[in-house]
């Protein structure tokens, strides 16, 4: 029996709310049926994590996920130009193994939290100490990823992260 799998649905359409899903870690048939087709992972760097999406959305004229399409910007510093499309589930980093791990609470603390507020940091895509901004704080996660996406540019080479505030 394979381990129970926690992930975060992120729907393509701005209007449907994230949903945690579980699923067995063998279980491919729940992604395909979940993104719609074959799948391909989108590893995330800092903090690493996955996006399982479907591979051809894209070509298939699938609309663009901005969550999604965040998420891997902020994680991706050398993706800032890349784009999601189609509904995505975010999972944990894969083991050496080539087994699914669940989401990280780096993400499922941020992305599941209900009436929070967010601030942003910037971490090296190496590792290594922090830089986390004090202020502003913003009431919605997305707009704290896009926000930080924005005032990171100037520090093109750095990963942004949301936190509770």
């Amino acid at each position: 029996m394979s381990a129970l799998i926690a992930g975060v649905l992120l729907p393509s359409e701005a209007g449907r709310p994230l949903e945690a899903v579980t699923f067995q870690a063998d279980d491919l048939s729940f992604l395909r049926q979940t993104v719609g087709g074959d799948v391909q992972t989108v590893d995330l760097l800092r903090p690493a994590a996955a996006l399982y999406v479907r591979e051809d959305a894209d070509r298939l004229g699938a609309p663009v996920n901005r969550r999604a399409t965040l998420l891997r910007r902020a994680a991706n510093p050398g993706r800032r130009g890349e784009y999601i499309c189609g509904d995505a589930i975010l999972v944990g980093p894969s083991e050496e193994n080539g087994r699914i791990t669940s989401v990280p609470a780096d993400y499922s603390d941020v992305l599941l939290a209900e009436n929070s507020r967010f601030r942003v940091e910037f971490q090296p895509p190496e590792g290594g100490r922090h830089l986390p901004l004090p202020w502003p704080i913003w009431p919605e996660v997305f707009l704290a990823y896009a926000e930080g996406l924005r005032i990171g540019r100037a520090l093109p080479r750095q990963a942004v992260r949301v936190i509770p505030a």
